[in-house]
């Protein structure tokens, strides 16, 4: 079974990809040892704060109180907007589904 990080790795790699495609150029990306990951990315007219939350065939738990004012106080002070990821991965790391994307304010 993967650890942790190896869940938050791969549901960040997933989620830099799908921006890429997008045309976002990738700032930071940080997995925290929980499996937690952080990602600042900015296209043309744009900056966002991603938090990617990834679990393994089920769906990832949903934002602490805590977790969600962190990190749209994050995204204010660097001017980006922010937004949260939830990959579902299978024992294989390869993703199950789409990723599901919400706004966060």
């Amino acid at each position: 079974m993967p650890t942790p990080k190896e869940i938050g790795n791969a549901g960040e790699g997933y989620v830099v990809e799908h921006l890429k495609g997008r045309g976002y150029t990738i700032d930071k990306s940080d997995t925290h040892a929980s499996g937690l990951a952080t990602i600042e990315a900015h296209e043309e007219k744009s900056k966002m704060l991603v938090l990617v939350k990834s679990a393994i065939t089920d769906e990832p738990s949903n934002l602490s109180a805590k977790e969600q004012r962190e990190i749209t106080s994050r995204a204010k002070r660097i001017g980006a907007v922010a937004r949260e990821a939830k990959v579902i991965l299978n024992t294989n790391l390869d993703i199950i589904g789409d990723i599901r994307w919400r706004e966060l304010s």
